[in-house]
Formats: structure tokens, C-alpha cells, sequence
């Protein structure tokens, strides 16, 4: 709760000049009185004060906030959102207000000070910072002369100068920090500030790199922090106890949206990178007369000495060699954290670190082997500065000091960086340079070869032709190149030709040539690679390579791909890949609905596996085809079953035995070459191999059920949606999350239907359907249990939402919707159909009484919990 005071009423009343006795007795009650009512319409009026997204509560009267370490306070009438306020001692005395803003905003400050009881105006210079790196906001100092008689001001309201009188009287006040200028008596060596946390779940190498600190000589660690797991949030309670760390709550989030990365085209956002940059600011001033040094750094890095121990050591030889209050810039070493190689020889590995195998995270000590230094290595620098020397620091490095930067020598000092690959570096490298699951170590480690396979020998079909067989992906490397070929499919559209499926190393260019073979003949013709635009900053992305059709060779059953620069040799033994979809096919079709779902890995959710796969018989779907990376040998079971039954098509997406695939949507979310478990190749691969089998296709996850409102069944909604939004539309259906952590009873003037085995309904108390009793042994989750979904708002209606199409009237499809198709796509009305998403909250900060309950689930019930019991019984997970 924020603690709030008045201040306007304590300013002293102007006495009047008292004559006479009697004049006295007359005037004095009137101003009493008037003074009453004075301080009661005060008291009860109320203001809001708007923020950029958010409009934070009411305020009475004039306030002042307390009570939260970063205020978050927006200036009516702009796009500015205030953070903290700084008293300025050097460069003449001033209060420096650091904020958020809309770069594209030039307002006019006024700054409101307010000094013993008195208010004083004085007109605010905003200081946009350069490093918003193409976001609409950025950082902004909000610099506020002090006026004469107001040399220490307390208290400080930002307004513009456009505000009303009555504006100015309602302005809401931050507290002025660093009333005294210390640069003596510190309680602090050393500082880190560590922004921003977000997501953290990397326990071990958080430990680790604390307790490293503090063996270097560091005092105080300061983290802002967005969010992190259960088990991080127990390390930060500890080491917060001991008094090592402070925790700022970063929760910009509530009022922008900060970007999840570096660049608007890499995530969108309004803002850098988890609003890194004024939270690094905010730290400098927080503690610039608390600290004798601060470190900028990442909770993943570390700067350690060469020559001696500490920091208590290196600062007085940093100083003596590149002199007093300079920013000391240091290289940045990447050790790759999924690289773990022995020592030499001579050296072992510490025996410690058997112990921590099963604490969350990296473990630093098992990855000492870092990319060479090259021309690069001072791009991603971090610093350690005397705070009182900077101005406007920045991410890496300052924008403005008093004495600048300096590189460090690296036999003196250097920054040790344990985390993913550097995207960017790869990027930036030569091409050649760059292999999937290699680290760019000394030559003596590069010892081992890319894993992107060479062409190899397979089943003969065809003379002197080798045709990779038993395989329904067939992952083929081409020879000099870094793709990766899947799959290859007849296009009947666009002009007859082939479609290879592949994925492949973006920075590459490689010329490609086709190996067409017909009848017995082989055709030569150029290939055209086309790279999909959704690879969201990974080194790898999906690319169709297309070859025409030659004449003479109009239905090719083989295809091979080269490169331009193929010997006669590389030709002569090339590896080809069947031609698939050789007929277009649009009227007899064995499916009606096929559902696509990529990628399954690490899979043991049993129970919403079948409750999904029956909820989608329910609803008229033929085939549901997974691409299975790895799963539980429970849900191998349910898997064997439902092939048996001929509803599953499992696909083998044995993937990473060649690219490593991320685990993440970002670079920054999980390292490797290829965005999310190769998930987008695998969706390309789905609706080409469907095509000519099924009427329309879905693009899904396991956990997603797309449900009509008004009808039962998808054979019933999709006419419903040809007559409204028209024929080989791309349908795009609202996503609805459905928290799978929250199970609530249902409205008390609802009751949940029974299953078949029951005539009675259960009370309206019983939260918990009496289905799910015999479910609870089942491993994962009970989906007719979750009935209550989190609110749909402006800024997430567009989030996650997936489709149903005619696959003929696609070309290119991605994750949420398409890239390329005959006739775009339409959002569909959430009264007439809606995506159900029971999966982990995403609105973590919601309270149960914030979801909204939909029992549209509930109308399936009964013939769902009967079909559900029957699979669980025939796979051994009920009794019969």
C-alpha cells in the first residue's frame, strides 16, 4: 500500500496586520472558518494522473509517494513516466529526474520543488539519451534548475508547462534523493547492478557468481528484478537477509511494454530490452554516494583480475595506469555454456561441483573454454567506474562522464561471460567460420566436424541413384553449404515445379542448383532459395528452395540439390529425395480436419494429451499429426494407441541431431541455431505433406482447443465461416488463456454436468468435477477442471492466436498465422469461435477473482469423460 502526506496544507497562512484588539477577535474566526473549508475541498478532491498505458489510482490533494524504491509516476498530459529524482551536485546544483519518454513527444517541463513548506517553480530540460535503439521510448533526464530560496528541495513534481493552476495544485510529489554529496565516508567498495532479472530459473550460476563476488571484494549487489522462479526467489531472500543484495521491483511492465530484446525487429515493445537502460541509470544515482566503484554488469558474467585476487587490488593499478575516475572498459570472453570440455592434461576438473547436478543452472566451473578474441571483443564490454564520475550511463559503457572510457589490457583484466552464443557475433563472423554445435575455441579443440550431414549412401531405387528410404523426414545436408534439405513436395500453383523444404544458415547465399529426375533422365535446372522471414534473430531459418520443371521432365519422382559450384563428381553421387504430392488432389480428400502439431519435446502431460485428442474427435477432426522430438514413455503409450486407431501420424523430428534448436522463441530465451525446436520447418513440412489429403488444416499446440460458440462441431462452424468471411480465408481465432494452476468452482447459479456413470449433478460447492477422481493418478492435467480464463485486453488480443485453412490456399505458414497465402486472413468473432489455452498463466499477476469463468468445455462432458475413460483403460492407465 503507498503511504502518501499532505503537504500543501502545512504552507503557513499570511498573518494579517493586527492593529487592534478588536480587529483581531473579528478577522481571526473567519480565517479559521475559511480555513476549514479551505482544507476539506482539498482533502476530498480527487485527480488522476495518467501514465503512458496505465492510469495509476486517484490521488487526494497534493501527495507525495512512498514507499516503493522506483515510483513509476506519469506527467499528465504526456507520455512521460517518471522514475526517480536525484539532487545534482556538480554540474551546478540541480534535480535530475530520471524518466521514460516518447521519443517522438518534445513537451515543455515545469518542475514543482518544494522547499521547507514552501512550493517553488523553475522551467525542466529533458535530456533524451541516444541508446533507445529505435524504440518509440527512451530515457529520459529531466533536468530542474533550483530557484533562489529553494536550495534544498525535498520534494519534486514534474508537470508541463501547459498545466492549469489547478493542475499544479493536485501534482503528485517524488522524494529528492542524494540530499548530501559523500565521497569520503562510504559504506561500500564495491557495487553491482545487475539489470534487469527476468525469467531467471539459473540458480546454480546465480550462486556462483554472488559468491564470486564477494571473493572479489564486492559489498553490495543490486537487482532489478521483473520475475524469477520459486527456487531463484529463495536465493534472493537469502543473500537479501545477509544483507548482500538489494532487490529493486522492476515492474515497468505494468505502464510500457518493454521489448523482450535489443531491437523493435527483433520483439516488438516500446521499449529496449526489459527497460534495461533507465533501470541502469537508476542504479548509478541510487548509489553514486554510497559506493566508491560500481560494476554495470549481468548476473552471467564475471570480471576477474589476471595478476592478482581482487578488486581491492586491481582498482589502485587501473588507476595508477589509466588514471583516477575513468571508466575502466573491459573485454568480454564468451564461454559457452553448452560446451563443456576437459582441461588439458595437466589440469583437472574441481570435484566440488558433483554435488550441484541437481540444482537448476549452469554450472561455471564445468565451462572454461571461451571464444578466441577477435576485432569484436569490445563490442559487449561492461564496465567498472567511479559512479560519481558519470552523467548518463548506458548499456555498455557511458554516454556521458567526466573523464571518459579506457580499454583495459586483457593480461590485466577481462570479462568472463558464461552464457549462450552471441548471435550477433556469429553474424559478423565469415561464414565459414560459423558451425551449428561448434565453439569457436583454439585449434587444438577444433577437432570435431558439423554435424549438418553429408549426403549418404541409402537403398538404391533407381540405377546409380541413391534415395534416402524409412525416413518420413529425411534431413539431407547439401555438400558446401550449411542447409539442411526435409522434405520435397510438388507445386501445382505457381507455375509447375518443386518445393524443397530445408533449413539453412542465413548468412548464407549459396547458389542452388536442382538435380531433377525423370523417367529415368536426369534434368538440371537453378534452384531459387527463398528464406522465410519469421526466424526471429536465430543463425538458421526456414527456407523453400524452388526448381522449376525443365522440359521433358514435367512429373520428377527424384530431386537432388547441389550447389552451382558441384564438381561432375558431386553430381555423379548425388543423394535424392522423393517428389511428394505428385497429384493435386481437391475434391476426394480421405480427411475433412487435420490438426498439425509441432513440435512435441520433452512431453509427459498424459491426461490433456487424450482429453485433446478425444475433444478433437468431438469436433470432427480425421488426423492429428504430432513431429515428436522426445516424450515420457506414458505418453509413448497414448501415442502407440492412437496410431494404431489410425487418428495419429507421429513424425520423427529428429532435428537436433544436426542444428541445435532452441528451447526458446529468442536468442536470449535459450541458446541455439534455430528458433524453437525447429518448429516453423516442421509447420511448413505439415501442410505440405496434407495438402491433397485433408479439406482444411489446423495449426496448433497439444494444450490449445479452438471451440465453436453457437455450434458443436468444426463440421458445422466452418460453412458458418465460408458464408461470413469467405472461401480459403486463413481463419485467426482469439487466443483464451485458461491458468492449468487455477481450479475454481462455477458460478453458484451453474453446476458442473455430471459424467455418464452419474444421474445426479454434484453440489454446487464441490469444486473439483467428480470425473476427475479417477483421473488424479493419471499423470497431467484434468482440462475440465480449469473453466476460468484470463481477461482478453487491447495489448494481448493478438497474442497466440492460431488457425484452421484450406492448406491449397497456402504457401507459407508460421507459428501465429501465415506469411504467404492466396487470400490473408480474418479474425473471427469470439461469439462464434474461440481458442481455449489451458496451459501455465501468462497474466501472472492476476488473482483468481480477476479470471473470468466459460463453461463452454462443460457442454462436451459427458461423452468426453466417456471417451477419455475408455483410452485411459485400453493404455493401462485406469482398470478395466
Amino acid at each position: 500500500m503507498k503511504h502518501y502526506i499532505n503537504v500543501m496544507d502545512q504552507n503557513p497562512l499570511p498573518k494579517p496586520k493586527l492593529k487592534k484588539f478588536r480587529c483581531l477577535m473579528y478577522v481571526t474566526p473567519v480565517i479559521v472558518i475559511l480555513s476549514l473549508i479551505l482544507l476539506h475541498l482539498w482533502t476530498f478532491r480527487e485527480r488522476q494522473i495518467p501514465s503512458p498505458r496505465q492510469v495509476p489510482p486517484k490521488y487526494e490533494g497534493k501527495q507525495v509517494l512512498r514507499g516503493e524504491k522506483v515510483s513509476f509516476m506519469g506527467v499528465n498530459g504526456t507520455k512521460t513516466l517518471l522514475l526517480s529524482a536525484y539532487m545534482e551536485h556538480r554540474k551546478e546544483k540541480q534535480v535530475r529526474v530520471i524518466a521514460v519518454a516518447l521519443s517522438s513527444e518534445t513537451p515543455v517541463y515545469r518542475c514543482l520543488l518544494y522547499c521547507e513548506e514552501k512550493q517553488y517553480i523553475s522551467e525542466g530540460v529533458g535530456e533524451f539519451h541516444d541508446d533507445y535503439y529505435g524504440f518509440s521510448y527512451g530515457t529520459v533526464h529531466i533536468m530542474c534548475p533550483l530557484p533562489s530560496g529553494c536550495e534544498t528541495p525535498s520534494l519534486i513534481a514534474v508537470t508541463t508547462a501547459a498545466a492549469s493552476s489547478e493542475d499544479l495544485h493536485h501534482a503528485v510529489f517524488l522524494e529528492v534523493k542524494n540530499q548530501k554529496a559523500e565521497s569520503v565516508s562510504l559504506p561500500y567498495n564495491f557495487t553491482v547492478c545487475i539489470s534487469t532479472m527476468f525469467d531467471f530459473t539459473n540458480v546454480l550460476q546465480l550462486v556462483q557468481s554472488l559468491e564470486m563476488m564477494q571473493l572479489l571484494g564486492v559489498n553490495r549487489v543490486v537487482i532489478y528484478k521483473t520475475s524469477c522462479s520459486p527456487e531463484t526467489q529463495r536465493v534472493l531472500d537469502y543473500y537479501t537477509e545477509t544483507g548482500l543484495v538489494e532487490v529493486i521491483p522492476w515492474t515497468i511492465s505494468r505502464y510500457l511494454k518493454p521489448s523482450r530484446f535489443w531491437q523493435p525487429g527483433q520483439d516488438a515493445g516500446d521499449l529496449h530490452y526489459y527497460g534495461q537502460v533507465p533501470a541502469l541509470n537508476d542504479c548509478v544515482y541510487r548509489y553514486m554516494y554510497q559506493t566508491r566503484y560500481m560494476s554495470l554488469q549481468d548476473i552471467d558474467e564475471l570480471i576477474l583480475p589476471q595478476s592478482v585476487n581482487s578488486w581491492l587490488d586491481l582498482l589502485p593499478l587501473l588507476e595508477n595506469k589509466y588514471g583516477i575516475d575513468t571508466c575502466y572498459m573491459f573485454a568480454n570472453y564468451e564461454f559457452p555454456n553448452s560446451i563443456t570440455l576437459p582441461p588439458p592434461a595437466s589440469q583437472t576438473l574441481p570435484s566440488q561441483n558433483i554435488g550441484w547436478q541437481k540444482v537448476p543452472g549452469v554450472n561455471i566451473l564445468a565451462h572454461l573454454h571461451h571464444k578466441p578474441i577477435d576485432k569484436y571483443h569490445y563490442i559487449n564490454v561492461k564496465i567498472i567506474v567511479n559512479p560519481r564520475a558519470v552523467f548518463r550511463p548506458a548499456v555498455h559503457g557511458l554516454l556521458e562522464s567526466v573523464n571518459g572510457c579506457s580499454r583495459i589490457d586483457t593480461t590485466i583484466a577481462g570479462l568472463y561471460h558464461t552464457s549462450h552464443y552471441s548471435y550477433r557475433m556469429q553474424i559478423k563472423r565469415p561464414v565459414e567460420q560459423q558451425e551449428p554445435r561448434l565453439p569457436d575455441l583454439p585449434s587444438v579443440v577444433i577437432a570435431r566436424k558439423s554435424r549438418i550431414p553429408s549426403p549418404r549412401p541409402a537403398t538404391p531405387k533407381h540405377e546409380r541413384k541413391r534415395v534416402p528410404r524409412g525416413e518420413k523426414v529425411s534431413f539431407m545436408g547439401v555438400n558446401g553449404t550449411k542447409t539442411l534439405l526435409l522434405s520435397a513436395y510438388m507445386e501445382h500453383r505457381k507455375g509447375r515445379q518443386v518445393r524443397v523444404i530445408a533449413v539453412a544458415l542465413r548468412t548464407q547465399t549459396p547458389v542452388y542448383r536442382c538435380l531433377l529426375y525423370c523417367e529415368e533422365k536426369q534434368y538440371i535446372s537453378e534452384g531459387v532459395g527463398k528464406f522465410h522471414d519469421d526466424h526471429f534473430d536465430f543463425a538458421y531459418g526456414t527456407v523453400h528452395i524452388m526448381c522449376p520443371l525443365l522440359s521433358g521432365c514435367e512429373t520428377p519422382s527424384l530431386i537432388a540439390v547441389t550447389t552451382a559450384a558441384a564438381s561432375s563428381e558431386d553430381l555423379h553421387h548425388a543423394v535424392f529425395l522423393e517428389v511428394k504430392n505428385q497429384k493435386a488432389e481437391s475434391v476426394s480428400l480421405p480427411y475433412n480436419f487435420t490438426v498439425c502439431i509441432s513440435t512435441m519435446f520433452d512431453f509427459t502431460n498424459v491426461l490433456q494429451l487424450v482429453q485433446s485428442l478425444e475433444m478433437m474427435q468431438l469436433l470432427g477432426v480425421n488426423r492429428v499429426v504430432i513431429y515428436k522430438t522426445s516424450c515420457s514413455p506414458e505418453t509413448q503409450r497414448v501415442l502407440d494407441y492412437y496410431t494404431e486407431t489410425g487418428l495419429v501420424e507421429v513424425i520423427p523430428w529428429t532435428i537436433s541431431r544436426y542444428v541445435k534448436p532452441s528451447k526458446g522463441w529468442l536468442p536470449l530465451h535459450g541458446p541455439g541455431d534455430l528458433h524453437y525446436y525447429g518448429q516453423i520447418p516442421a509447420l511448413n513440412d505439415c501442410i505440405y505433406r496434407y495438402m491433397y489429403q485433408t479439406r482444411y488444416v489446423s495449426l496448433q499446440d497439444i494444450d490449445e482447443l479452438i471451440l465453436p460458440q453457437s455450434v458443436d462441431s468444426w463440421l458445422d462452424l466452418l460453412p458458418l465461416l465460408e458464408k461470413k468471411y469467405g472461401v480459403d480465408k486463413c481463419y485467426m481465432f482469439e487466443n483464451n488463456v485458461f491458468p492449468n494452476t487455477v481450479a475454481l468452482p462455477p458460478p453458484a447459479s451453474q453446476t458442473l454436468p455430471p459424467p455418464a456413470s452419474q444421474t445426479r449433478p454434484p453440489p454446487a460447492s464441490q469444486t473439483l468435477p467428480p470425473q476427475s477422481i479417477s483421473w488424479k493418478k493419471v499423470p497431467g492435467v484434468n482440462i475440465l477442471v480449469h473453466l476460468h480464463h484470463e481477461p482478453i485486453t487491447e495489448e494481448n488480443h493478438n497474442n497466440g492466436f492460431k488457425i484452421i485453412v484450406n492448406p491449397r490456399a497456402v504457401f507459407r505458414p508460421t507459428v501465429h498465422g501465415l506469411l504467404e497465402s492466396e487470400k490473408g486472413c480474418s479474425w473471427i468473432d469470439r461469439d462464434i469461435v474461440r481458442m481455449y489455452h489451458t496451459r501455465p498463466a501468462v497474466q501472472k499477476q492476476l488473482k483468481p477473482d480477476q479470471l473470468i469463468y466459460d463453461g463452454r468445455l462443460q457442454r462436451y462432458s459427458t461423452r468426453l469423460t466417456s471417451a477419455v475413460n475408455t483410452v485411459l483403460k485400453h493404455t493401462g492407465f485406469l482398470p478395466t
